[in-house]
């Protein structure tokens, strides 16, 4: 039995990690639709870093709503990816 915490505690967290990220996409939406955009570069700038450990749609929707909020503040350039 003891065996089994170390591994569940590690799946728990990155559980948890994921959730993390998908939680904060979600907040960036939010802001993003609130017409927050700066404040949704920040939930965006948050996860950049994981962005290879996404699910397909949440990094979609990453780069949709990083892309969109650049435009939104009249950063052309940099809503092009």
């Amino acid at each position: 039995m003891r065996t089994w915490g170390p591994m569940t505690l590690a799946l728990g967290l990155a559980a948890a990690a994921c959730g993390g990220v998908a939680d904060d996409v979600r907040n960036a939406q939010d802001a993003y639709e609130q017409a927050r955009y700066e404040n949704a570069l920040v939930w965006l700038d948050a996860v950049a870093d994981d962005l290879a450990d996404m699910d397909r749609p949440t990094r979609a929707r990453y780069f949709y709503l990083r892309g969109m909020a650049e435009h939104r503040l009249g950063r052309d350039r940099e809503a092009r990816h």
